[in-house]
């Protein structure tokens, strides 16, 4: 149950981290690049902490939760 809820923390601090100066090369070209930049500079959305978006993969519960 802590590993658990020990996930669901770090990829909600993940998802609600703000992306400033985040580049996101991935979504270059992707049919929703407009919409990701405008919500990730809002701060409702943010990247990995590689730099990527990853606007295919499809997204976890916590990822969704968060």
């Amino acid at each position: 149950m802590k590993i658990k809820l020990l996930v669901f923390v770090i990829f909600s601090f993940l998802l609600i981290t703000p992306s400033v100066g985040l580049v996101m090369p991935d979504i270059t070209g992707h049919w929703a690049e407009d919409t990701i930049k405008e919500m990730a500079d809002e701060g409702l959305i943010s990247g990995y902490d590689d730099g990527t978006f990853r606007p295919n993969n499809d997204i976890t519960r916590a990822e969704f939760a968060a």
